[in-house]
Formats: structure tokens, C-alpha cells, sequence
């Protein structure tokens, strides 16, 4: 498991919660660290307009992965502005994760990230530096699909059990 450390967090709450530690944030993620968690990744269209789409994601050594089909509308998008935002609930937290998002493309990562995807479940190969399968999300779109690591650069997360507190956390 491989922990990210915040440069600064802050409480973005307006009701004095008590402020919550990133160890929290932290603890969800390496729980299912190499595993398919359901997300939404949101990204830019060239008009300005924001993107939204359900995805897999898997959280794996301090970045989250994802794959998608080079001619999906969020691929496009992250082609031109790598800027992206993807979200999830998880551990009594609602938690946005805002990032850079880039293909990855170098063969070391491509082959560790099949060997997890195969880990769960997905009877993926890799051939020039994409994945192939039987199957894969409706979202991905037709293959072959690219692998994209998002690099997380601000973490929010908003408490939906006791405390309910607000938090900022900046890498």
C-alpha cells in the first residue's frame, strides 16, 4: 500500500465539526487498495460544459486507475485538459478527488495494472500497450481501451455520519 501525504488540510466546515485526519481518507483506500470501486469521473468538453460518467476505478499504489475506449467522449476530454474529478462514497465519508488524468502508456504499468484488473475478475490481455477482453463497462466504450492514471493533487471529503465535518486535504 502506498499512502499519499497532504501538504496542508483544513476544515471547510462551517459548524465548528472537528476536524477529521487524513489516516481516515487513508485507511479507506488501502482497505480496498487493487479493487473495482463504482466512481463518476467528471471531465471538461472543448465548449466548457462539464462530462460525468460511472466508472471502475481502482486505487493502486497512490493513484487511481481507470480504462476507457480512445473514441469515449471522456478519453476526448481528458485528451485535451487532463484536468478531472472523480467521486465516491466510502467508510462514512462522500469523497471528490480533483486531479491530473493521463494515458499510460509505458509497458511496466500497463502489465502490473492487467495483472489487478485480472485480480478482479476481468479476463483482460494487453497488446500494444491496450487492453483487450471479452467485455468491459457499457461507459468504456468499444475496445481497444487505454489505461489512465489520475495523479490526486485535492481531496475533499464531507463526513456523512457523526462528526459531519468538512475537510480539504492538498497534495
Amino acid at each position: 500500500m502506498t499512502a499519499i501525504v497532504p501538504i496542508t488540510a483544513e476544515s471547510i466546515d462551517g459548524y465548528d465539526a472537528p476536524d477529521r485526519p487524513w489516516s481516515q481518507v487513508q485507511a479507506c483506500l488501502d482497505k480496498d487498495e487493487g479493487r473495482v470501486r463504482r466512481a463518476w469521473l467528471s471531465t471538461t468538453c472543448p465548449d466548457g460544459t462539464p462530462h460525468t460518467m460511472p466508472l471502475s476505478a481502482i486505487w493502486f499504489e497512490g493513484a487511481f486507475y481507470f480504462n476507457s475506449g480512445a473514441r469515449t467522449r471522456k478519453s476526448r476530454n481528458l485528451a485535451a485538459n487532463p484536468r478531472s474529478v472523480l467521486t465516491f462514497s466510502g467508510d462514512g465519508f462522500d469523497l471528490v478527488f480533483q486531479g491530473m488524468t493521463s494515458r499510460i502508456t509505458d509497458e511496466p504499468t500497463v502489465d502490473r495494472l492487467l495483472e489487478v484488473y485480472r485480480a478482479n475478475g476481468w479476463p483482460a490481455r494487453v497488446q500494444d500497450g491496450q487492453f483487450y477482453a471479452p467485455f468491459s463497462a457499457p461507459s468504456a466504450g468499444p475496445q481497444p481501451w487505454n489505461l489512465y492514471q489520475m495523479t490526486v493533487t485535492t481531496v475533499f471529503g464531507l463526513g456523512v455520519e457523526e462528526p459531519y465535518s468538512a475537510m480539504r486535504w492538498r497534495f
